[in-house]
């Protein structure tokens, strides 16, 4: 894989291991694949029909994986001379090509891992796309790179500081029954020490305040989401 892909660069997120960028087949806007392209990863993974967003980057992925039954056939095709590592499971199966391709980067012992195309299509597997992130079995840490923003996954007792636009909605939902002991430096509204259930509003639309925040928790997995500002 060529250097003008990869990964939110472990460097700048804390982690100095190796790193993964994993192109799911939901939406990709030209924006979201500039970003992309912009970083660097020691791994490129196609999920399935995100193989169009590899190819939209002009690289072929190192590993293909899913059922393929998205992903076009002159698109795979293309990578028969390549040193594309396809792996395809049968379309009857009892996990998603997103969790199957989390299940390799673990096994593969990547310290970081970004989504790009974790949005759009049918709501349900968007839905599932989101919480599969809030397992507490990833050994990875996860920022997620959208249409409208970007995703930080926080877990407990490893604070993440996080390089934002100032100005910027954040919000911080809890993707696990509870979140507890969640603190924040750098936002308009902090929180000290606060419990975050799923599905609770709390931590909708707060602000950014400088060009850096910073947030810990003490137990289960918080998503941060931070809106681009337009």
């Amino acid at each position: 894989m060529t250097d003008n892909s990869g990964v939110a660069g472990t460097k700048a997120c804390g982690y100095d291991s190796r790193s993964a960028l994993l192109m799911v087949n939901g939406d990709c806007s030209e924006s979201a694949l500039a970003h992309c392209g912009r970083l660097h990863a020691d791994t490129l993974i196609a999920v399935d029909g995100g193989l169009r967003h590899c190819l939209a980057l002009g690289v072929e992925p190192d590993v293909l994986i899913g059922d393929l039954d998205s992903a076009a056939r002159p698109e795979i095709n293309r990578l028969d001379n390549s040193n594309t590592q396809v792996l395809r499971y049968r379309a009857e199966k009892d996990q998603t090509d997103l969790e199957l391709a989390l299940e390799y980067a673990q096994s593969e012992n990547i310290a970081h891992v970004t989504l790009a195309g974790l949005s759009g299509g049918r709501t349900d597997q968007m839905l599932c796309n989101w919480l599969l992130l809030g397992q507490s079995r990833w050994n990875f840490s996860i920022d997620i790179v959208d249409d409208r923003g970007c995703g930080y996954l926080v877990v407990a007792d490893r604070s993440r500081s996080i390089a934002a636009e100032s100005g910027a909605t954040i919000s911080l939902l809890s993707l696990t029954q509870m979140t507890t002991g969640v603190t924040t430096e750098g936002l308009k509204y902090p929180l000290a020490n606060a419990d975050l259930s799923l599905g609770s509003s709390l931590g909708i639309s707060n602000v950014v305040c400088d060009s850096e925040f910073r947030i810990s928790i003490t137990r289960g997995t918080l998503l941060a989401y931070v809106n681009y500002v337009l």
